[in-house]
């Protein structure tokens, strides 16, 4: 809508000639269940995306501590990079200095991961 207001079409929109053919579903009932069940693919397809981008970051986050132990820095990880890089942004926000390196932990986390993740490490006492 946004973009159509910034940039309208100067020329014959195709959008006319776009038909949708109609359902094959007899009632309300057998629509949502083929509703459903063209759904399933794209949900586990999803869910296996999200499982193997967590597993890397989890792989990153481990290769990291290991580095951090090898140099003395045992607190080295994913978090504590997020937690520098994204301290201007949570400054910037309006989040007290002291607070900026909690907050841009939970911006990192929630850019590469997930808001469940993010919840789940909000909830955490520190």
């Amino acid at each position: 809508m946004v973009a159509k207001i910034l940039y309208p079409e100067r020329e014959v929109s195709k959008a006319k000639e776009v038909q949708c053919p109609a359902g094959e579903c007899t009632n309300i009932v057998e629509a949502a269940a083929q509703g459903a069940a063209d759904c399933i693919p794209l949900v586990l397809n999803i869910g296996g995306i999200m499982l193997a981008f967590v597993s890397l970051l989890a792989l990153l986050d481990a290769l990291l501590g290991t580095l951090g132990s090898y140099v003395g820095m045992d607190y080295l990880s994913f978090n504590w990079l997020c937690s520098y890089g994204f301290r201007p942004f949570a400054f910037c926000m309006g989040v007290p200095w002291e607070n900026c390196g909690l907050v841009a932990e939970l911006l990192g986390t929630r850019l590469f991961i997930s808001e469940v993740t993010t919840q789940n490490h909000f909830n955490t006492p520190h």
